[in-house]
């Protein structure tokens, strides 16, 4: 059992029941397919560069090495049958003999070689990118057996094992013959297989018949897209639908049956202190102070939220709730902002990228006001969800780019994960020198914070661990490079007819649906 398993007593009963249950069902499916209408059509079936929602499609398509159990953080293993140390810095991976692919390909370390030399690429983003920046740059993964494969890491990693159950892997065949169809037409060793692909109306998945794996009870499985929550209940409560993802409260009340669960993730802002106006440490806690969060909660998501004083949820390994989000006071915004001489002449732009947080869109424009108030003006850029990745990632992809003064992006809001159920995940991803998501790199780096976060994810014991982690907490909360806001608590809707309960790390995988008998 993995160390963190141990960490982890998950806070929502509902979530306590197994998938594999529900997978092995051997029920009749119906005849027609489950339909689940979700919140944004996938952008690109890649897996080194899909992120949500495009992986709530995809990953019962395409399968990582690893996956939790339930909605613990215990592992069990995919295509991977079992992994083990080495050493400090390298992670033996033995990988399962008979998984097919949707191509009749098979896998072994050679083949995971090639796949992994083309999902660990330099533009590769999302999961793939983050694990990109974990690997060594020599020999990241190297073949050492007919079915074994080792990583090594450029610093130890005690929770390696973990970060590869983020990324799927397609069929090697594909990435060698045929590497550009990836993007429309992913082949994997998962248990459904893509059937059509209409761009702008729909997903149509089917079971495959050889997954090595428990058969899942559904024959088909349908995925529709619209940005609207309110559409999305009405749909459900038509019939149109069997599944609706990320419903609000108020569209909720009128739903057959909900699962509402809280998940690691909290929706915060990445402030760019390349960016003149932001470079003053009291101008970003003044946007902070500016900001009436609890009404955000009360008002916009109708309790169904808590204001967040970091970007981990508290339930996570190293979490710090000793580290309180600053209260509302538009008189401490106002002072911060004259002893910082903020003239306002820079001006301030926030990129959000609609549906993937609730309610996004309302949450900017009611932060947008409350800044407004303190004497900040701040434009809101509504961006699709490529260039909007483009745009987050500059600085890693492109770093040459990104030097002192120059401006990246001001201001993006985002929800951030822990689905590691691990803070360290959040720590680096955002706030290291290395992190995919991080702007504090080149001039912007902040090597004590950066020494810290590096040394905390070094260590194994869990009690160690999470102690050094919520001392890197307590520093990241008054440099104010970000600002926490909510987490908010996912409401699915769902038909009376249908059997699901949602993970906690916040995937949505199809095999774990199925229909009453």
């Amino acid at each position: 059992m993995h160390w963190i398993a141990k960490r982890i007593v998950l806070l929502v009963a509902v979530l306590v029941v197994g998938s594999l249950v529900l997978s092995a069902c051997s029920a009749p499916a119906p005849s027609k397919p489950l339909t689940i209408v979700s919140t944004a059509e996938p952008s690109i079936a890649d897996p080194a560069k899909f992120q949500d929602p495009d992986r709530w499609v995809f990953m019962s398509v395409a399968e990582p090495l690893v996956d939790h159990v339930g909605s613990t953080a215990d592992l069990k293993g995919l295509i991977a049958e079992k992994w083990e140390p080495v050493n400090e810095l390298t992670w033996r991976v033995t990988l399962r003999k008979g998984v097919k692919f949707h191509d009749g390909s098979t896998m072994d370390a050679k083949a995971y070689k090639d796949v992994s030399d083309w999902l660990f690429r330099k533009d590769s983003i999302g999961a793939a990118g983050e694990m990109r920046a974990q690997l060594a740059e020599t020999d990241g993964v190297k073949v050492v057996g007919e079915y074994q494969v080792e990583f090594t890491t450029k610093n130890p990693n005690p929770i390696f094992p973990a970060w590869l159950l983020r990324v799927p892997v397609p069929s090697a065949k594909q990435v060698r013959e045929a590497p550009d169809s990836v993007a429309t037409n992913l082949i994997g060793s998962g248990p459904y297989k893509i059937k059509e692909w209409r761009k702008g109306e729909y997903v149509l998945l089917e079971a495959f018949n050889d997954y090595w794996g428990p058969k899942p009870s559904v024959k088909e499985v349908k995925f529709l897209f619209r940005k609207e929550a309110t559409v999305r209940a009405a749909m459900l409560k038509t019939g149109e639908a069997d599944i609706a993802l990320e419903l609000t409260a108020e569209t909720a009340v009128d739903a057959p049956k909900t699962e509402s669960f809280q998940i690691p993730e909290v929706i915060h802002i990445r402030l760019n202190p390349a960016h003149p106006a932001l470079q003053d440490v009291r101008v970003r806690q003044a946007l902070i102070y500016a900001l009436d969060r609890q009404a955000i909660v009360d008002n916009l998501y109708k309790g169904f939220g808590v204001v967040m004083g970091t970007v981990v949820n508290d339930f996570v390994l190293g979490a710090n709730p000793d580290v309180k989000p600053l209260p509302f006071d538009q008189a401490k915004a106002k002072q911060l902002l004259q002893e910082a001489g903020y003239k306002g002449t820079s001006p301030l732009t926030l990129y959000i990228r609609p549906a993937r947080a609730p309610r996004e869109t309302e949450l900017a424009e009611a932060m947008q006001r409350m800044w407004k108030e303190v004497g900040v003006d701040v434009k809101v850029q509504v961006m699709e969800n490529t260039p909007w990745l483009d745009l987050m990632r500059l600085q890693t992809r492109e770093p040459e780019k990104y030097k002192k003064g120059a401006i990246v992006a001001d201001m993006m809001e985002w929800p951030t994960g822990a689905e590691l159920f691990d803070s360290w995940q959040a720590l680096d991803a955002n706030f290291s020198g290395t992190g995919a998501n991080s702007v504090l790199i080149n001039e912007q780096a902040d090597p004590e914070l950066n020494k810290m976060i590096v040394d905390a994810g070094k260590i194994s014991e869990p009690k160690q661990r999470a102690e050094a982690l919520k001392k890197v907490w307590a520093v990241v909360g008054p440099k104010a490079y970000s600002i926490p806001l909510v987490s908010v608590k996912k409401i699915h809707g769902m038909a009376l007819s249908v059997e699901w309960k949602p993970r906690a790390d916040g995937m949505v995988k199809a095999q774990e649906m199925a229909f009453k008998k």
